[in-house]
This record gives C-alpha cells, structure tokens and sequence, in this order.
C-alpha cells in the first residue's frame, strides 16, 4: 500500500470511524463498546460477538484506536494471509491455535440463510434435457 494513501487517506477515515463509534459508547474515554461494534458491523450473533474479541487485543472489554485501526487494516489492506488468519482468530475460540468441528458448526450456526429466489429459476434438468452435456 502507498505510504501517502496509509497516512492520508486510510487512517484519517479510520480515526472519523473510531470517533463517531466511541462517541456511541458508554465510556467514550475507554473506546468503542461491544454494543457500538455489533451495531456498526451488524455481524449476526456469535459472529459479531467473536469478531469484537478479535479486534479486542488486550481484552479490556473496549476497542481502542490503535486496536481499531490495526483491526481495520487487516480487513481492508492486507495480504491474503493475514485475512485468513484474521477469519482463523474469529473460528479459534480457545485460542489454542486450532479450530475443531464445534468451532465451525458454532459459527456457521449463525450465518443467516436466505432460501428465497428471485428471477426466473429453469427447471432442472432442462440443459441435459435439450440435449446439453453429452
């Protein structure tokens, strides 16, 4: 990422972030409240709720501005490996560096499912059917 962009454009926009979120909290002086997070990501659930704990770095129960920036970068202008470690941190909830069955069935227990489909759907089957894939 360009040093100008980092220091000009993205931490900037980050700190008017924190600011409007901290200023939602309950201690604008201590940062940004679990309830301001789940309310600004709007992330379902245990989702939501793992998600403030990873960006929670020192465990104080409030995201403060360097603990909000680093999280920000991480989603927004890091490397492939750090997102992935990052959605890693988010399934690890022992923090033992592994994530078992429980751990995802957990998490996706709470991603919301739309069943609903809009537009026109064709019957199955009416590619083979028309002759297709032979």
């Amino acid at each position: 990422m360009n040093e100008d962009f980092k220091k000009n454009v993205a931490i900037p926009y980050f700190k008017d972030i924190y600011k409007d979120l901290a200023a939602q909290s309950d201690s604008k002086s201590k940062g940004i409240n679990k309830v301001s997070i789940l309310n600004y990501t709007q992330l379902p659930g245990i989702i939501g709720e793992r998600f403030f704990t990873v960006l929670d770095l020192n465990s104080s129960g409030y995201i403060d501005l360097k603990e909000f920036v680093h999280g920000f970068f991480k989603i927004y202008y890091s490397d492939n490996d750090t997102k992935m470690k990052l959605a890693f941190d988010i399934y690890d909830f022992d923090h033992d560096g592994y994530i078992i069955q429980e751990d995802v069935r957990l998490i996706l227990s709470h991603v919301p499912i739309d069943n609903s489909v809009s537009g026109s759907v064709a019957k199955e089957g009416t590619f083979t059917m028309s002759g297709g894939g032979s």
